[in-house]
């Protein structure tokens, strides 16, 4: 009987921290079906996966079936860490846009409209408000001689920062959503892959069965002479 061990599938993870805790209830919302969508796809490998792989290893005279259908699990398993791995990927792109951003309305809520700002601080706000325009597609700029910062489209002085941190706050949340979002459909595409997968195995498996129970009928009624020579012929005799 041959054996065929495979890594277990690994954990998806899906979750992006919160630079901020404010946040819509579509977050929560997406939150929740991204975990049952998680959940939905890492069920099959962890229970329908093992028991299919432990019935392909104990075909013996099936061997083209036992092939096929781990085959098609290795496929499955392979496909599941290749998820996980960009989404881990795209986790990380998304948080470290969330950080900047933070990094940004930090520096802007520590420095702007102090006069006494060193050439270091200017660069660091100036900087800083480039990054939120990049970002959030806004057009501040920053006074030169009080490092307050204006609205160009408008040409008034901004009095606080609240509008600033609003439009961070929107943008990160925006980021969160994007990636969750395209988490979540690649998610449900490889939840229908796995299944289709999954379904194949098991058709595999059951013709596999159905021929070894023939084989097993067959040789039972052959002397031990005749049953030496189907197996040499059929190339499963062991040593």
């Amino acid at each position: 009987m041959r054996t065929h061990c495979r890594s277990a599938a690994r954990p998806i993870t899906v979750s992006i921290s919160q630079a901020d805790s404010r946040s819509p209830s579509g977050s929560a919302e997406n939150a929740e079906n991204l975990q049952k969508a998680t959940s939905g796809l890492t069920d099959a490998t962890t229970k329908l996966a093992p028991t299919l792989d432990a019935a392909a290893q104990s075909l013996d005279g099936a061997s083209d079936g036992y092939e096929s259908t781990a085959k098609s699990l290795d496929d499955l398993l392979k496909g599941q860490a290749e998820l996980a791995e960009s989404i881990r990927e795209r986790n990380e792109e998304a948080q470290t846009s969330i950080s900047r951003l933070q990094g940004a309305r930090d520096a802007i809520d520590e420095l702007a409209g102090k006069s006494d700002l060193s050439a270091t601080e200017q660069g660091r706000l100036r900087d800083a408000i480039k990054l939120v325009n990049d970002e959030c597609g806004t057009q501040y700029g920053v006074v030169s001689d009080t490092n307050q910062v204006i609205d160009e489209n408008t040409g008034s002085v901004l009095e606080n920062t609240d509008a600033i941190d609003e439009n961070i706050r929107k943008r990160q949340e925006s980021i969160r959503q994007e990636a969750m979002s395209e988490t979540l459909s690649d998610l449900y595409k490889q939840q229908a892959e796995d299944l289709k997968t999954l379904t194949q195995a098991q058709r595999d498996l059951a013709e596999a069965q159905r021929a070894q129970q023939e084989q097993g009928e067959k040789l039972a009624g052959m002397t031990e002479e005749q049953r030496q020579a189907y197996m040499e012929t059929s190339g499963d005799a062991t040593d």
